[in-house]
């Protein structure tokens, strides 16, 4: 992939972790690979049941990185370890003669390059694509975690799952983007979902955070939060609800030094209504919406 093109069949054993059911010629390529395939042009086939030589040519390529790329290498990240291997494949092994053919990589990649797919320059991340519902308080559930979908519109929108974030689509409108990486599965109640968690928010034009202080929030998620205000600060339009004055907000957030800048921030340009003996959005399951009570 990294030399601009890819062979238009891409020949795997039968693993579990491409094919969905069946082997060989009826394999069934789980739906994610298989869309990842047609992005770069090719597509995945599994080999033969007791094909040996097919075989054997596929775990020879695991043998060669045993034996020749991981001994005596160490890695301070994965990001570490995946530039080694580029390097490793892409300069050194390219121009090395193979033991037994004496083939070059890099002089036989030259004559099967015009029956290969060039592949763009611009190539979009890969991403697995969900639909889910926004349940009555506009939000949305990503693998435990809560999201919130701007608007006042409660309808079904489209979730584009990357590596490290996460965008919201209604309509082939992207409403918002919140990064991954800062938010862990929880036990997916809806009491516990972060609100400190709308990672990207600083990106969003609008960001609603409702029900502040109902539910107790971990030390990294007050620092979340914090750093979420403080770049949404002065740049872009946030509300915020909460039955606690700000008084109490030390209770949930239990980091004086932090809620007092946090307050700081919250409150040099922005506008605060109390509410005294205010009536319920939410009526009674024994009143109709509406009703007088």
């Amino acid at each position: 992939m990294s030399w601009g093109a890819a062979a238009q069949r891409c020949i795997i054993d039968n693993t579990k972790l491409a094919r969905l059911r069946g082997c060989g010629s009826r394999a069934v390529i789980v739906p994610e690979m298989a869309a990842f395939a047609e992005r770069y042009g090719f597509q995945f086939v599994c080999h033969a049941l007791r094909h040996p030589n097919r075989k054997a040519g596929e775990e020879r390529s695991f043998w060669t990185v045993e034996t020749n790329f991981l001994p005596g290498r160490t890695f301070a990240s994965l990001e570490d370890l995946n530039r080694q291997a580029l390097e490793w494949a892409t300069v050194r092994m390219r121009h090395r003669p193979q033991s037994k053919t004496g083939l070059i990589p890099a002089k036989a990649f030259e004559h099967e390059r015009a029956y290969l797919t060039e592949l763009s320059p611009h190539l979009p991340a890969p991403y697995r694509d969900e639909p889910r519902g926004t349940d009555e308080y506009g939000y949305v559930s990503v693998e435990g975690n809560y999201y919130g979908v701007p608007g006042s519109q409660r309808e079904d929108v489209k979730i584009l799952l990357y590596a490290d974030r996460v965008k919201i689509y209604r309509q082939q409108t992207c409403l918002a983007e919140y990064s991954s990486t800062c938010c862990k599965p929880n036990t997916g109640s809806r009491a516990r979902r972060p609100d400190c968690c709308a990672a990207n928010g600083p990106t969003s034009p609008n960001c609603w955070r409702s029900e502040v202080g109902v539910a107790d929030i971990e030390p990294a998620q007050v620092g979340l939060f914090f750093t979420l205000m403080q770049k949404r600060h002065k740049t872009k339009t946030t509300l915020i609800t909460s039955n606690l004055g700000f008084g109490e907000w030390g209770s949930f957030l239990k980091n004086p030094q932090l809620t007092g800048a946090l307050l700081d921030r919250l409150t040099e340009t922005s506008y605060v209504f109390k509410l005294k003996n205010g009536r319920s959005l939410r009526p009674p399951l024994n009143q109709q919406p509406g009703a007088d009570g």
